[in-house]
């Protein structure tokens, strides 16, 4: 977390907001009086700056101010957002992420990790492999240029998935590391794959047992599947953190939690051999790409836009940071298709 906190202390030397008005003040008593009202970007800003989630800062303010807001009335829930809005892909802030986790990338990742990841795949320049979350298509390309194996990704965001084959066309792999858009909740698909390959993409689809019955069915014999995913651990889970969590989230999350991924995968005949957390190591990746992206933010001028998408971005990850020590976890699967494809 002291990554994160390190960019709010940069953005906010780059960016600090002016002293509140008595405009702002007039406002504040608005929002307090009526928590359906939207909260302005401005006033959540500051909020963040100062350290509190924004209906805490407000009663803070309003109590120092002599206010008469009633006590749990500004903290009811708001309509829309809690302290950020969602974020929507855009070519600004695919500059940002790829800034934040390396070029191709949308997540915490690294090469060595990705290598370390599919390694257990065995892969080799006649096997396919289908990647569901192909976001900009790093990983693609890295099992492509490592193993020469044929990818065909698929990614949800339109953009995203444009992005990221023009990435592909563009470095000689537009037909061994396509990238398309697809609905998670509705595809189909033509042709089998020796693997089946995604890196946190399923906790945001609802109808995760069409799509895991869709994957296994068009496994080969002895196919792979390979995924990582966040997932619940209700023995431990925050409700307040979880929440506020998912309000951030630009897609609501509908994470499983390990026994229902279990329960699904037997039902399907999957041999499984790896069900693992490993929580730690994706809080590392993600606070370490951070820490580095601090030091290079040090030494760069940003414009109002750019400052305010990693503003979000950081937000976002401070969430789910946040999440990963109150319920949220990490865990990765790995098993092969026995006997029959599911019909």
């Amino acid at each position: 977390m002291l990554a994160l906190l390190g960019v709010v202390d940069l953005l906010k030397s780059a960016a600090e907001p002016e002293a509140l008005s008595s405009r702002d003040r007039a406002v504040l008593q608005e929002l307090a009086d009526d928590p359906s009202k939207p909260v302005p970007f401005r006033l959540r800003l500051v909020a963040w700056w100062e350290g509190y989630d924004f209906d805490t800062w407000l009663r803070h303010m309003l109590d120092g101010e002599g206010g008469a807001a009633e006590d749990g009335k500004a903290g009811a829930k708001r309509a829309g957002e809690d302290t950020v809005k969602p974020l929507l892909w855009s070519a600004s802030r695919i500059e940002v992420v790829e800034q934040i986790w390396g070029p191709g990338y949308t997540n915490p990742c690294t090469g060595d990790h990705v290598r370390n990841m599919v390694k257990t795949l065995g892969l080799t320049p006649a096997m396919s492999v289908l990647e569901l979350g192909s976001g900009l298509g790093g990983i693609a390309r890295l099992m492509v240029e490592e193993f020469g194996a044929w990818v065909t990704g698929l990614e949800e965001n339109k953009l995203l998935a444009d992005a990221g084959n023009q990435r592909s066309v563009l470095n000689g792999m537009g037909k061994q590391a396509p990238v398309a858009p697809y609905d998670p909740e509705t595809f189909e698909l033509k042709k089998r794959f020796d693997c089946v390959f995604s890196k946190e993409a399923f906790f945001t689809v609802e109808r995760k047992q069409r799509m895991i019955e869709t994957l296994v069915r068009w496994l080969k014999p002895r196919g792979q599947l390979l995924f990582t995913d966040y997932v619940l651990d209700p023995a431990s889970t925050d409700t307040r953190i979880m929440e506020a969590w998912r309000r951030v989230e630009p897609i609501k999350p509908l994470p499983w939690t390990v026994d229902q991924y279990r329960r699904q995968l037997d039902e399907l005949e999957m041999d499984m051999r790896i069900i693992e957390d490993i929580t730690d190591e994706h809080r590392q990746l993600a606070l370490g790409a951070w820490s580095n992206f601090t030091d290079v933010l040090r030494d760069r001028k940003a414009s109002r836009e750019t400052l305010m998408l990693m503003f979000y971005e950081a937000e976002l990850w401070a969430r789910r940071v946040n999440a990963l020590d109150h319920g949220l976890k990490v865990y990765r699967f790995f098993g092969f298709r026995a006997g029959d494809p599911v019909t």
